[in-house]
């Protein structure tokens, strides 16, 4: 799953599904890393990622 608040990390753990979250939308990338999730900057970053 990818979102950008600390709620759409819940909803995934909700799921049992992994989740990235990207830090250029409503929740700074300082609160989205106390998560523990992936964060990155932009989604154009997704293209780079491992799969």
């Amino acid at each position: 799953m990818i979102g950008d608040t600390n709620h759409d990390f819940e909803v995934a753990q909700q799921l049992e599904v992994d989740c990235i979250l990207v830090a250029d939308g409503h929740q700074s990338k300082e609160r989205l890393e106390t998560t523990g999730a992936k964060v990155i900057d932009e989604l154009q970053q997704l293209v780079k990622l491992p799969l």
